[in-house]
């Protein structure tokens, strides 16, 4: 049977961490993996020939983003879809909700009232489906669309649910 010593354990884990790595950072990687592999092919090697190019000199003024200021950090940065819940998904649950908040304080609106509520959830309701669209990465088109039916009050709840199941089921 196989047991691993430390060094195994070592290897196994920086060579995750180089899988998980940011693809920004995949040129470097690549270049130390050859790096490595060449220096065990030809230890006779005496000249002192670099492998691997040195990287270009980092413009004045512009930050490196190949690399992370700490070495040990793997994760890529935040992006507008991975940064979590934002004003999107309250519009969303606005529209969803607004149908049956509509109807229960309808008796008590008046007409102009209950005209003034139903544009406003059907606007919410629009922007929610518009900017979770963008989060669910679909284009324009289809976003401006399911937008369009979300402002219609008894489409625009049935599109919100089909958005936010869309939204649960992705994550």
């Amino acid at each position: 049977m196989f047991e691993p010593t430390r060094e195994d354990a070592r290897e196994v884990l920086a060579l995750a961490r180089e899988l998980s790595a940011d693809l920004r950072r995949l040129p470097d990687i690549l270049a130390r993996r050859r790096a490595a592999s060449a220096a065990l092919q030809a230890p006779a090697m005496t000249e002192a020939s670099p492998a691997v190019p040195a990287p270009p000199a980092r413009r004045a003024g512009r930050p490196d983003l190949r690399r992370s200021e700490h070495p040990g950090n793997t994760e890529s940065p935040p992006t507008d879809a991975r940064s979590g819940w934002h004003l999107g998904h309250a519009a969303l649950l606005l529209g969803a909700l607004g149908f049956l908040l509509l109807m229960t304080m309808a008796p008590s609106l008046g007409k102009v009232g209950f005209r003034t509520a139903a544009l406003g959830v059907g606007v919410a309701s629009a922007y929610g489906v518009w900017r979770v669209g963008g989060d669910l990465e679909w284009g324009p088109g289809k976003r401006a669309l399911l937008s369009l039916l979300a402002l219609v009050p008894m489409a625009g709840f049935l599109v919100c649910v089909a958005v936010a199941a869309r939204l649960l089921r992705r994550g």
